[in-house]
């Protein structure tokens, strides 16, 4: 203050609850002035206001600061939380820490526990592939080792003074390390660094520390989601491969009740041809005629077999929910699972004694194939209930606007708190043979249905199941019947077949009603026939050599758009209709077919053909 030539100066010191805060200082440049005991009391009082609104400014401008770091970590905490992927986690806290608190340049560093090193997961500042393959020993290489190392925070205001320092990161000139910690176990380390010397103030340690904690306890969720997902996934592998146990099981039980019926339908077939032949001379026509009818009943049975087989396998893709007539169904059951509940139970010592009371009921929506599954599992747990034997009981009767199914059966029973499990996934009371997911997929497809499954249970009293299906309404049930064939005038029918006996049938079943039929022993020969001549239908097989039905139908349509194509066919429940539209196939007759389907099919060809 030299440089003013001041005479005569007075200081007031600036005080607020006991602590200095400055100096008022009074100078004058008179040297006849002197400051009176006055003027002191008044400059004195003056300071100590001054001092008050000066406290008061600074309190006010620490109060912004504080909010605008507490809007900042709960804009943080927000940000960090939207996600629960890893990688995007770490790349958002890297943008909030520059938009933020201004820091480019960051590195978050993993701890590998195996090694017992540091690597790098993620950095701003420099290139992540230049250093991704950098490692850093715990407890002994940099700053970050350090901090992983001992767990507690580090800054160093001047690098280049601190031996620690390594400037394989971002190469600034003071650092500040923190550590990432889950439950007081460090998982890595958040690497801070600053192009200046003291580039961080206490203010901005704190912040930092508080941003460490919540990046800690976000890579923690994601850790943990990710696990989760993981878990998820392989408990997804583990009950697909349960359930194609499941499958399995039930398919060799189906087996079983598919071989036993196709060993009686070629014992029927074979034994009634045999005698044929062998009686031929000796006996009527009309014994003859009876005869051959056992033999299209057997060979009926034998489709029926296949039928099943396909619903079973969901093979059959024509209609999803159809009418399904429950008492033929539960006959169905009975027949297909008798190896189950007769053959093996008998081999054991066994006796089941199976009862049926079906009242006939009306129809209800339906999938054959899951309401067939749904009564076969039950059948089997009330096996299963009598190890020593009993009696098990199918009924059906009409009650309300429900058609109910009811299997009673002698067994065990079930305790109360069993009974209100039995439809949760994965519960049995069989131990490891069983996978426990029968009744609850059981349950599933009745829920599906519209319909509703109860149980009653006491112990060693046995249990009933018992389902209520909605029925058919009559006029829906009325329209699943096949209409009659109509009497249809002569038509020209190419048959195309790579199987001369097919061939041969379908030509006969054919020249009966009059048409005149062209045979073609593969695709090739059909296409140059539709070429050269003119017909008012063409039937094809799907499976042939080198030019399948599909090529046939596409083609031939692309000759004669307005001439009917019939595909026959072992598959036909599998043929969708959009296939077929798009291969030029106007209708579709499954093998083995029956004389009335085939003139039926011819019918709708004409009637077809006409509206073309």
């Amino acid at each position: 203050m030299d440089s003013y030539h001041f005479k005569g100066v007075l200081g007031i010191p600036l005080i607020v609850r006991q602590m200095i805060i400055g100096t008022m200082v009074v100078a004058t440049s008179d040297p006849r002035k002197q400051f009176q005991q006055k003027e002191t009391e008044l400059l004195s009082n003056l300071a100590n206001h001054a001092a008050i609104a000066i406290g008061n400014a600074k309190l006010y401008e620490d109060s912004l600061d504080k909010i605008r770091q507490l809007t900042s970590l709960y804009e943080i905490g927000k940000t960090l939380s939207s996600t629960l992927d890893l990688d995007e986690l770490l790349i958002k806290a890297l943008e909030l820490l520059k938009e933020h608190l201004g820091i480019d340049r960051c590195a978050f560093l993993f701890v590998d526990r195996a090694k017992d090193e540091l690597y790098i997961k993620q950095i701003v500042g420099k290139s992540l592939e230049g250093v991704k393959q950098r490692r850093f020993r715990i407890g002994i290489d940099g700053i970050v080792g350090w901090v992983a190392h001992t767990g507690e925070p580090i800054h160093v205001p001047d690098v280049s003074k601190d031996p620690r320092y390594i400037g394989d990161l971002t190469q600034g000139r003071s650092e500040a390390a923190f550590p990432l910690k889950v439950r007081d176990q460090v998982i890595g380390v958040m690497d801070v660094e600053s192009k200046e010397s003291r580039g961080f103030d206490g203010e901005d340690l704190k912040v930092l520390s508080s941003f460490a904690s919540q990046v800690s306890t976000s890579i923690e969720n994601a850790r943990l989601f990710s696990e989760l997902r993981q878990t998820l996934r392989e408990l997804k592998q583990a009950q697909d491969q349960i359930v194609q146990a499941e499958k399995l099981r039930a398919l060799g039980e189906m087996a079983s009740g598919v071989a036993h019926d196709f060993n009686n339908v070629l014992a029927v077939i074979l034994g009634n041809i045999q005698l044929l032949l062998f009686q031929l001379n000796k006996i009527s026509v009309e014994e003859v005629r009876d005869q051959l009818r056992i033999i299209e009943r057997a060979s009926k049975d034998a489709a029926e077999t296949v039928r099943r087989i396909q619903d079973f396998t969901g093979m059959r893709r024509d209609r999803e929910f159809i009418a399904v007539p429950m008492t033929e169904l539960i006959k169905e059951v009975v027949t297909l699972t008798q190896p189950k509940w007769k053959d093996q139970t008998q081999a054991k010592g066994i006796q089941i004694e199976l009862k049926t009371q079906l009242e006939e009921v009306p129809m209800v929506f339906g999938n054959p194939s899951e309401l067939k599954e749904v009564v076969t599992n039950i059948l089997f747990n009330a096996v299963e209930a009598m190890p020593r034997g009993g009696q098990v009981t199918l009924a059906t009767r009409s009650v309300g606007h429900w058609v109910e199914v009811t299997v009673s059966d002698t067994g065990t029973g079930m305790e109360e708190d069993v009974r209100k499990k039995v439809f949760d996934p994965f519960f049995t009371t069989k131990g490891v043979t069983n996978s426990g997911l029968g009744m609850s997929v059981s349950f599933g497809i009745v829920k599906r249905h519209g319909g509703e499954i109860l149980i009653e249970s006491e112990p060693g009293k046995g249990a009933t199941f018992t389902l209520h299906l909605p029925m058919v309404p009559f006029e829906e049930e009325r329209s699943e019947e096949a209409p009659a064939p109509k009497e249809v005038r002569s038509a020209r029918i190419l048959v195309i077949d790579d199987e001369a006996s097919v061939r041969d049938i379908l030509s006969r079943m054919l020249k009966i009603k009059g048409h005149d039929v062209v045979l073609a022993s593969c695709g090739e020969e059909g296409i140059e026939r539709v070429k050269s001549e003119h017909f008012d239908l063409v039937l094809t097989d799907l499976g042939m050599a080198k030019i399948t039905g599909w090529d046939v139908g596409k083609t031939v349509k692309a000759l004669n758009a307005h001439l009917p194509v019939g595909m026959i066919t072992g598959w036909g429940m599998e043929l969708s209709r959009e296939k077929m539209n798009e291969n030029g196939i106007d209708l579709v007759v499954s093998k083995p077919f029956h004389f009335d389907q085939v003139i039926q099919l011819v019918s709708e060809a004409l009637e077809l053909k006409e509206r073309m």
